[in-house]
């Protein structure tokens, strides 16, 4: 059987063995194994590390990222679209915080100024309100 042994899949995307075989105990990665039990890594799994990796990155538990990976369509739509409501919402809220971060940064009225006295309505709510 060709693929990559567990330490150099571990090695290649640089995270411990362990944490692969924790992906694999909660359904997330699903290695194939030798007639001797060894796990054995394809190069379809470097795309699901990635994914897995990436999920990570953007919120979703372990067990979602199973089901983004291996669950059906009519479950994987519904929570992925639930955590794109909440990651653009985040992404509006870093959006108002950098632009009132960049105000303040130059602003030489910052005691005095509308907009410093008030950044919650003028540097956020504009932007969370466009995405209701």
């Amino acid at each position: 059987m060709a693929g990559s042994t567990i330490g150099q899949t571990a090695a290649r995307h640089r995270v411990p063995e362990h944490v692969l075989r924790h992906w694999e105990d909660v359904g997330a990665l699903r290695p194939q194994r030798t007639s001797s039990g060894h796990r054995r890594y394809l190069a379809e799994y470097d795309c699901q590390i990635e994914l897995i990796q990436c999920g990570k990155a953007a919120g979703l538990s372990l067990g979602e990222i199973a089901v983004m990976l291996h669950g059906p369509v009519d479950l994987r739509a519904p929570l992925l679209s639930r955590r794109l409501v909440v990651l653009e919402r985040e992404a509006l809220e870093i959006e108002a915080s950098v632009r009132m971060l960049r105000h303040v940064s130059v602003c030489d009225a910052i005691g005095s100024c509308s907009k410093c006295a008030m950044p919650h309505e003028t540097f956020r709510y504009p932007l969370v309100e466009q995405a209701r």
